[in-house]
């Protein structure tokens, strides 16, 4: 589509057009830093248009990317100064959801009282209208807000609770993005068992979607249990797969490190348990493994439980 749109045109429906489907594009290819790019362009374009709706979906867009890549100041920064233009749309749920972007940066500086102010302001609006999709999300950051509380168990409730809405919309990305936060919890927990069975679940989420940052984050999350677990050769063969992938210099979701970063790590400390031959083999067995063919036999074994 973008072929079909002449980027010298002065047409202001073409240049938002432009904007929002080089922003969108680029995202969904994981070209995180020409979404930023396209999704800021496309929010300063708009800010002062009169097309709120417009202005909604490339913010949104951009918080979006921004949270991706770790850059959290920046997503309440944009967050607050983008409720002052939604707020003058007549539905007040384009506001409360670009507020409840900044809940997650505030839960994760510790702020739990200002995060769950955003999340109830937020809920108050979306449960009376049966909203789903956006409803999963704000569970999420609640049972996230209960793990740094050191609550697991009750943050398993929650996010079982956001797979099941996620689940009854088929809403891929949620049910993906909740069913680690399940697995998260579980493993805080002390139930291994369920925290892989939740982290293969939401890594066959995420490969229905085809996002490869997604699955890598998956693969590194089941390695950590595999290591748990006493299975360390598999543990330093999933770590290295996800290492030699050129993808997992990226974020996963929420974190602050790098997936290789995270990878690389759990790597040193399961040299350090290994003899140098079998960690050698098993490492080399492991970055001459493909992510994809390492996601499907790990996604079969759903099928053999």
């Amino acid at each position: 589509m973008l072929e079909r749109l002449d980027e010298r045109s002065p047409d202001p429906t073409t240049i938002t057009t432009r904007a929002l489907s080089t922003a969108v594009q680029s995202f969904f290819r994981a070209l995180l830093g020409q979404a930023e790019t396209a999704a800021g362009e496309a929010v300063d374009t708009l800010r002062t248009a009169d097309d709120p709706e417009a202005f909604f979906i490339a913010l949104f867009s951009n918080l979006v990317v921004l949270m991706y890549l770790g850059k959290y100041d920046e997503v309440v920064t944009e967050s607050n100064a983008g409720v002052a233009v939604v707020d003058t749309m007549d539905d007040p749920f384009w506001a409360v959801v670009i507020a409840s972007f900044g809940a997650f940066p505030v839960l994760a500086s510790g702020d739990f009282d200002t995060a769950r102010r955003l999340l109830d302001e937020e809920q108050a609006v979306l449960e009376p209208r049966g909203e789903h999709q956006m409803m999963s999300w704000n569970l999420g950051h609640r049972a996230r807000i209960t793990m740094l509380e050191g609550r697991p168990r009750d943050a398993v409730e929650l996010f079982g609770r956001a797979v099941e809405l996620s689940s009854e919309l088929g809403y891929m990305r949620g049910i993906h993005t909740n069913l680690a936060g399940l697995g998260d919890a579980h493993l805080a927990a002390g139930d291994l068992k369920a925290a892989e069975l939740a982290f293969i679940k939401s890594l066959a989420a995420a490969e229905q979607m085809s996002m490869v940052r997604e699955m890598l984050g998956m693969i590194a999350k089941i390695a950590r249990v595999r290591a748990l677990t006493g299975r360390p050769i598999e543990a330093v063969e999933l770590n290295a797969t996800v290492v030699a992938d050129p993808s997992s210099t990226q974020r996963f979701l929420g974190e602050i490190a790098t997936i290789r970063e995270n990878a690389s790590a759990a790597l040193a400390d399961l040299q350090e348990q290994l003899e140098s031959d079998e960690y050698a083999a098993a490492h080399t067995r492991g970055e001459s493994t493909s992510y994809d063919l390492a996601v499907k036999k790990l996604v079969s074994s759903l099928s053999e439980s």
